[in-house]
């Protein structure tokens, strides 16, 4: 979910009635599952996307990317960023293991008022984009 996406509904949530006493789940608004978007966010990363139509487990993959992290860095001339602070891993590992057809629904905010849109790959690609432009990531 976009950071700007969850500050939305914050400010939403404390300026109306309708969120009174209420608790709501947030993601962006288009009802995509990762299959919709991994092809964009591979495409942002300049990589070939790879496909498991049942999820996967990312430990040993993030492992090895933590081991190779700093040869990046000074590959690309990155800013030094721990990859800690770049990977949640726990938070990875769950979206990586569900079934790629997982989809969220916003119903109850919409009924409730909250109307910000946010596409995903659009999302996605402009973060990327951004990381990238920053010299965060390569």
């Amino acid at each position: 979910c976009d950071v700007d996406q969850v500050a939305a509904l914050h400010m939403w949530a404390a300026s109306n009635q309708s969120a009174a006493n209420e608790a709501f789940s947030i993601s962006n608004d288009d009802p995509c599952a990762l299959g919709d978007i991994w092809g964009a966010i591979a495409q942002a990363m300049d990589m070939k996307p790879e496909f498991r139509p049942k999820g996967f487990d990312t430990t040993a993959f993030l492992r090895q990317g933590r081991a190779l992290w700093p040869d990046i860095i000074q590959k690309h001339g990155l800013k030094q960023t721990s990859y800690d602070t770049l990977t949640n891993t726990s938070e990875i590992s769950i979206l990586a293991s569900h079934d790629w057809e997982t989809r969220y629904d916003l119903e109850k905010l919409r009924q409730a008022g909250f109307d910000r849109h946010v596409d995903s790959k659009e999302m996605f690609t402009r973060w990327i984009n951004h990381l990238r432009q920053t010299k965060i990531v390569p």
